[in-house]
């Protein structure tokens, strides 16, 4: 099914959020704009955790409109990636699992192809003592190991080195390709979003709070 935002309208301090667009199955989409420019409380909008002044938000047929962020099912990565420091590296890519009350045996059949996916050398081991982008391709891991129908990424290399962000976006594009996954980015970095949403054609861009869409063609 698809995510449809239809005439979304949003006061946000000194200007208004305006969306009208579509994320069909499987397809990548990247929202690129300047800083304050409504592009996280885009973010936010489809996640649940704010509500439009008018317009709707809907997955499919149904419309989203109340429905607390819990019963939405779409993952998201944080811009500060959101991972908990006094957990373990395994026990943070689980939490999701466990809110969602997931016996022990599915948690285990879940999470160990991830372990091995991130090649993470001792998973006891907490956040401090892992790199950037081994952080943020955690974060990723946590938001869809337990099937989300929608993920959504939040300046997902603001933090990282070249070196590093090189890594974790070969990772994020393969991980997308294997998941199928409906994927919605937003970054300031045009480059990283064509790169992202390489193999959908796709690409946004958030223009004073007037949201584009274009096709790569034309980028």
């Amino acid at each position: 099914m698809s995510l449809i935002l239809q005439n979304i309208q949003k006061g946000l301090g000194d200007f208004e959020l305006h969306a009208h667009f579509k994320i069909g199955p499987q397809e990548r989409l990247g929202i690129s704009g300047r800083s304050g420019g409504g592009k996280t409380s885009l973010l936010k909008l489809i996640l649940g955790a704010m509500e439009p002044d008018s317009g709707e938000i809907k997955w499919g047929t149904q419309s989203l409109k109340n429905i607390p962020i819990e019963k939405r099912d779409f993952g998201m990565v944080f811009q500060n990636q959101g991972l908990l420091p006094h957990l373990s590296l395994k026990e943070n890519l689980i939490l999701g699992l466990k809110l969602r009350k997931f016996s022990s045996q599915k948690i285990l059949e879940l999470s160990q192809p991830w372990l091995e996916r991130l090649k993470l050398n001792n998973a006891s081991q907490k956040i401090s003592e892992i790199s950037g982008g081994e952080r943020q391709k955690l974060a990723l891991a946590r938001a869809l190991i337990w099937g989300p129908r929608l993920v959504m990424l939040d300046e997902p290399f603001s933090a990282l080195d070249p070196a590093s962000k090189k890594l974790t976006k070969d990772f994020m594009i393969q991980v997308f390709e294997e998941t199928k996954v409906p994927v919605l980015i937003v970054s300031h970095d045009i480059q990283d979003l064509v790169d992202l949403t390489e193999s959908q054609l796709a690409l946004m861009e958030a223009d004073q709070g007037r949201i584009r869409r274009f096709h790569r063609a034309f980028v």
